[in-house]
């Protein structure tokens, strides 16, 4: 019996160019997305929405958080979406700022979703019939609407949300 010789070859080729693209993505200057009632928003937007996330010391305002808890309820959801959008930017199909902005769209949407849900504790009864409404932190729709997203860079170096 006559045996045959199987020749195989092949080419190994060593590309280092989905490498460099991941390495400058990386090097990017944006590390990090800021989400809430942000340093530029209206000062009194930001002293109401400081008295209700984290209450007043008198306890006239109690504690309504809406920024802590909208992300802290919806962290699976973050955490999966998150995992997603880190394996676009590994494979290349997205950019590192991108999946920020994604990420950044997504968490104000929860914030402001909270905002709306929200619903204890109530208001107090004068406050329901001066404002015309039991929704603890909608009035105007003011604060709500101010919730938004910036990309950044963290100071320390370390990536923020």
């Amino acid at each position: 019996m006559a045996q045959s010789a199987l020749k195989m070859t092949a080419k190994i080729e060593d590309d280092d160019a989905e490498f460099e693209r991941l390495m400058l993505e990386l090097e990017d200057d944006t590390d990090s997305v800021d989400i809430g009632l942000l340093a530029d928003a209206d000062s009194t937007l930001l002293i109401i929405g400081a008295a209700n996330e984290f209450g007043t010391r008198d306890g006239h305002i109690p504690e309504r958080s809406f920024i802590r808890a909208g992300v802290d309820l919806n962290e699976p959801e973050i955490q999966e979406r998150a995992d997603r959008l880190w394996g676009q930017i590994v494979d290349g199909s997205m950019t590192k700022q991108q999946g920020l902005s994604r990420m950044g769209e997504e968490i104000q949407r929860l914030i402001q979703k909270r905002i709306t849900d929200i619903k204890l504790p109530p208001n107090a009864l004068s406050t329901i019939a001066a404002k015309g409404s039991s929704n603890p932190l909608i009035d105007s729709g003011r604060l709500r609407a101010s919730i938004r997203w910036v990309l950044a860079r963290t100071q320390d170096g370390e990536s923020g949300i």
